[in-house]
C-alpha cells in the first residue's frame, strides 16, 4: 500500500490534531467545506514534512449525489486512497434536533449518510485490494440518553456500519474510536470539568492506534469503556432523571 489518506471533516479539531502528528512521510487529501481553513492546514502539513497535502472542499451535509461526484472526482485526481480518516460530525442536542426537521435531517447526512457512502464506494473501488479506514465515533451510541439522542443514533448506526464493513470485506482493516467528551470547538457549550478529555493527548492515542493499524473497536480515553458500561446498565427510569 502507498501512504495517500483520504480524510474528512479534515479541519475538525480532533482532525487537526491528528494529522498534525502524522504528516511526515504521508500524502492527504483533505476534504471539508470551510476552503480557508482547509489550504491553511494543508501549508501546515507540507511544513511538517507531508509528502502531499491536496485539498478538496465539500459539505457533507449536501445530498448523495454530490458527494458521490465528488468522490469520482478526487479518485480520477489524486489516484486511490489505501486509508481513510472519517472525522466529519455535527452535534445537536435533543430541543435541537427537535424543534427543527432540516437541521436534523442535516445532522444525520453529516454524521451518518455521508460516511456510509464514503465507505461503500471506498470498499467497491478497493474491490478486494487492503485498505485501512479509520472512524472517529462517539460513546454517545453505547446507550440512548435524553440530552442527545439523535446525534447518539446517528453514531449508534455509523458503529454498526464499519463493524458490518470489517466482516463483509476481510480485506478492509477498520478501527471505530469511541471517543468520549474532548475539549474542542464542538464542546464548548459544555461545563468544563475533569470528564473533558485533554485534545493533545487524545490525538496522541489516535496516532499510536493509527501506527499500529489497531482494528475493532477502541474507546479514547480508555476509561469510557468502563463508563459506558455502567451507563448501560443503568435502570431506564433512573436513565429518564438523569443529566446524561
Amino acid at each position: 500500500m502507498n501512504d495517500l489518506w483520504l480524510v474528512t471533516g479534515a479541519t475538525s479539531d480532533i482532525a487537526v490534531a491528528v494529522l498534525n502528528q502524522m504528516a511526515r512521510g504521508r500524502g492527504f487529501v483533505l476534504a471539508g467545506r470551510d476552503a480557508p481553513a482547509l489550504a491553511t492546514l494543508s501549508e501546515r502539513l507540507l511544513s511538517r514534512g507531508a509528502v502531499s497535502a491536496a485539498v478538496v472542499v465539500h459539505d457533507f451535509g449536501e445530498t448523495e449525489d454530490r458527494w458521490m461526484a465528488c468522490y469520482a472526482h478526487l479518485v480520477e485526481a489524486f489516484g486511490r486512497p489505501d486509508h481513510l480518516l472519517l472525522a466529519q460530525g455535527q452535534l445537536l442536542d435533543s430541543a435541537q434536533s427537535e424543534a427543527d426537521g432540516s437541521a436534523l435531517m442535516r445532522m444525520l447526512r453529516v454524521n451518518l449518510t455521508s460516511a456510509a457512502q464514503i465507505l461503500r464506494a471506498h470498499a467497491a473501488n478497493r474491490q478486494d485490494q487492503a485498505f485501512q479506514a479509520v472512524v472517529l465515533s462517539s460513546v454517545a451510541g453505547d446507550r440512548a440518553r435524553p440530552s442527545n439522542y439523535a446525534y447518539g443514533a446517528s453514531k449508534v448506526a455509523l458503529n454498526y456500519l464499519i463493524d458490518g464493513l470489517s466482516l463483509q470485506h476481510p480485506a478492509a482493516r477498520c478501527l471505530t474510536v469511541r471517543l468520549g467528551p474532548v475539549r474542542t470547538r464542538m464542546t464548548r457549550h459544555l461545563p468544563a470539568g475533569p470528564m473533558l478529555a485533554d485534545l493533545p493527548a487524545v490525538a496522541s492515542r489516535i496516532c499510536r492506534l493509527i501506527s499500529r493499524q489497531q482494528q475493532g473497536t477502541v474507546y479514547v480515553p480508555g476509561r469510557w469503556r468502563w463508563i459506558m458500561q455502567v451507563v448501560r446498565l443503568l435502570p431506564r427510569a433512573l436513565l429518564a432523571r438523569l443529566a446524561l
